[in-house]
């Protein structure tokens, strides 16, 4: 294996730390979990919808070769990105292209590419190992840009983001260095930005999500770090066992508390506590548990949004469930100094 050179991660600033501050109250509903028509049949084949007409994508004859369809993506040109997983090795897939009734496997250097965003059959973005190895890659993953049938390879990296039609978020696994390297070899993701295909190098961080005034919210352990202009313009430090799980378009971040005492613990999936980051403050989020819900366990998933409503997916054995919270007061007039309304305080405090 070649050893790459080291990636230089960007200069952070000096640290704020964040406290905890007052919380606030929410309500909380179940709400239904919409599920998208179509999808794989009994009969091997996949129905997907395009205009709301449903489109059956066939099973392959050689079904010795291949088990199920996976995933079909529709393309604005009348194709379809079909993800076909093997029968014989089913951690294994293979993206194709279907055009009528033909498909049409997608390699670069003799090597299967994974696409991770796909427009149509001429304009698609994805990833590959330029040498997969006879049991285990032995190259960082290619990240590759398909355009107008163009197709470029254009640095190290799996595609996780795509910021407007110039910028590309990726990441790449890196060793204790920071030198890009396989999997095996793999010791922490580095985050890497693509504009206009010039790399912008961040570091170890992972993604939380973007902003409308065009900010990157990145996360490490209890670390909450912005990413703007080509840099990190802030790095906040949450009190210990709290981390970022989401942002909204206005930049409230949402965190939750970790209160296991190891990540294998389930107990700290079933303990929902939450808060809202503005600032240097955390606003813990207060409400009923649902009754019932004792034993459902929350994941990394969740949203917040302009209103700052917070959604949250549940599971426990075959149960899946998913619950809306919305402030249960009004936010105040007044404006706070980055021009976000302060959020309301809760008007009693509950344990």
């Amino acid at each position: 294996m070649l050893l790459q050179q080291a990636l230089v991660p960007a200069p952070v600033p000096a640290e704020v730390s964040v406290l905890v501050g007052s919380a606030v109250e929410y309500r909380i509903r179940e709400i239904p979990i919409p599920k998208a028509p179509g999808g794989p049949q009994e009969n091997e084949t996949y129905i997907v919808y395009v205009n709301g007409k449903p489109v059956q994508i066939p099973g392959r004859p050689d079904v010795e070769y291949y088990d199920w369809i996976y995933k079909v993506v529709p393309g604005r040109d009348g194709s379809f990105l079909v993800r076909r997983k093997f029968h014989s090795e089913p951690t294994r897939v293979h993206d194709l292209i279907r055009i009528g009734d033909e498909e049409t496997l997608l390699v670069e250097d003799r090597e299967l590419v994974k696409v991770t965003h796909y427009f149509d059959a001429k304009n698609y973005i994805g990833w590959y190992y330029p040498d997969s190895g006879l049991m285990a890659p032995m190259t960082p993953p290619t990240t590759l840009v398909v355009a107008n049938g163009v197709r470029r390879k254009i640095g190290f990296g799996q595609p996780i983001f795509r910021w407007g039609d110039d910028r590309l978020l990726v990441t790449i696994p890196v060793d204790r260095d920071n030198r890009p390297t396989p999997y095996e070899f793999w010791e922490d993701n580095f985050l890497r930005l693509y504009q206009k295909e010039k790399p912008s190098d961040i570091g170890r961080f992972g993604f939380v999500g973007a902003t409308e005034d065009r900010r990157l919210v990145l996360r490490r352990n209890n670390l909450v770090a912005e990413w703007r202009d080509g840099k990190i313009v802030s790095l906040r430090r949450l009190p210990k066992n709290w981390e970022a799980v989401a942002t909204s378009p206005g930049a409230d971040i949402l965190v939750r508390e970790r209160v296991a005492a190891n990540a294998n613990d389930t107990e700290e999936e079933r303990d929902w506590r939450m808060g809202i980051l503005c600032g240097d403050r955390i606003s813990p989020v207060v409400f009923a548990r649902p009754k019932g819900s004792e034993k459902l366990c929350w994941r990394e998933t969740g949203r917040i949004d302009r209103a700052r409503r917070i959604r949250i997916d549940v599971f426990f054995q075959d149960i899946d469930k998913r619950y809306e919270l919305t402030p249960r007061f009004a936010p105040a007039t007044a404006r706070r100094d980055d021009g976000r309304a302060p959020l309301p305080t809760a008007r009693r405090s509950r344990p």
